[in-house]
C-alpha cells in the first residue's frame, strides 16, 4: 500500500526559491529565465498539501516545459550569482528581531531589504536595484 501524499514539494522548496508571486516579478523585469527549477501549473487531478489543494508546484530542469513553465525559480545563489556579476557588492545579515528572516543590501542603495527567507531578499533586492535603475 502506497503512503498516502500530503506534501508538496513547494513546502520543502519555500526556503531555497522566492515566491511563485515574486518569480512572476523577477521574470516581468528581466532575470533570466534559464535558472534550475520553474514554477508550472498543475495540469490533471489536483494534488493535495498539508495546506489544500495545489494549482503551482515547482519542477527542476530535468523537466521543465516551456508551455507550462510559468516563471523560472531561481535559487538564492542564483540570485546571489546575478547580483554580484551586475553589482560586484552584495551584504547579508540575519534578522533576529521581532520576526526571523534576513537583511541583504548593496552599496548602491540607501536601505536595507528584508525577506522571510534568504531567496525572498535577495529576489527583493534583486527586484529595487532593477526598479531603481542600478542595473
Amino acid at each position: 500500500m502506497q503512503p498516502e501524499r500530503n506534501c508538496d514539494q513547494t513546502e520543502v522548496m519555500e526556503h531555497l526559491i522566492p515566491s511563485l508571486k515574486i518569480c512572476q516579478k523577477l521574470k516581468e523585469l528581466g532575470f533570466p529565465q534559464n535558472t534550475v527549477f520553474s514554477w508550472q501549473e498543475i495540469d490533471g487531478p489536483e494534488f493535495e498539501s498539508v495546506n489544500g489543494p495545489l494549482t503551482h508546484y515547482v519542477v527542476s530542469d530535468a523537466r521543465h516545459d516551456e508551455d507550462v513553465d510559468i516563471a523560472m525559480a531561481p535559487t538564492a545563489q542564483e540570485i546571489a550569482d546575478n547580483i554580484l556579476s551586475k553589482d560586484g557588492n552584495l551584504q547579508i545579515e540575519d534578522h533576529y528581531g521581532e520576526s526571523q528572516g534576513y537583511l541583504a543590501t548593496s552599496a548602491r542603495l540607501e536601505y536595507r531589504i528584508y525577506g522571510s527567507t534568504l531567496a525572498e531578499a535577495l529576489a527583493a533586492l534583486w527586484i529595487a536595484l532593477r526598479e531603481e535603475e542600478l542595473f
